[in-house]
């Protein structure tokens, strides 16, 4: 079961499941807006997720996704064409009872030529600033972490000094 959440409304939030994490979703739009992307699980019978009330510019959400590796498959644009996103290698794991955070998918599309560019990139300290000021009360519950494909020790920095702050 897919749950998603808005962070910019009062943030209710239901308790994970033995097998579940949240995951920090956030897609920035540059251009023209796809009608969908698609997140799908490497496990044959996982879930998959379908991101489709798009808009330019920051798209972010939290959503409930079991536990797993997921990547980034297919953007659908408008006019019925698609860009295959597997090529890219666009992935990140789901670790059940965290707040995960695979990275940035940036999409740039040029529908004058047909063409569009990608990238995962990592701002895993926008990600905590967009968390503090929504979702605080389940940041300071469940830890944070990133799952993306490269190792990124900012997180745990982060949280060590907020930790000591609040001592």
């Amino acid at each position: 079961m897919i749950l998603l959440f808005s962070c910019f409304n009062a943030f209710a939030y239901e308790e994970l499941l033995p097998n579940e994490g949240y995951v920090v979703i956030k897609i920035i739009i540059k251009e023209a807006l796809p009608e969908s992307i698609k997140l799908k699980s490497n496990n044959f019978l996982g879930e998959n997720y379908t991101k489709s009330d798009l808009k330019e510019g920051d798209n972010f959400e939290l959503i409930k996704l079991p536990a797993g590796e997921y990547h980034w498959s297919r953007l659908n644009e408008l006019n019925g064409r698609y860009f295959n996103l597997d090529e890219h290698k666009f992935s990140f794991k789901v670790v059940a009872g965290k707040i995960n955070y695979g990275g940035h998918l940036l999409v740039d599309i040029n529908t004058r030529f047909g063409t569009a560019n990608f990238d995962y990139v990592n701002r895993s300290s926008t990600v905590i600033d967009q968390l503090e000021g929504c979702c605080s009360e389940l940041l300071n519950s469940i830890p944070l972490i990133y799952t993306g494909t490269s190792v990124d020790p900012f997180i745990e920095f982060y949280q060590g000094i907020s930790n000591k702050k609040g001592s």
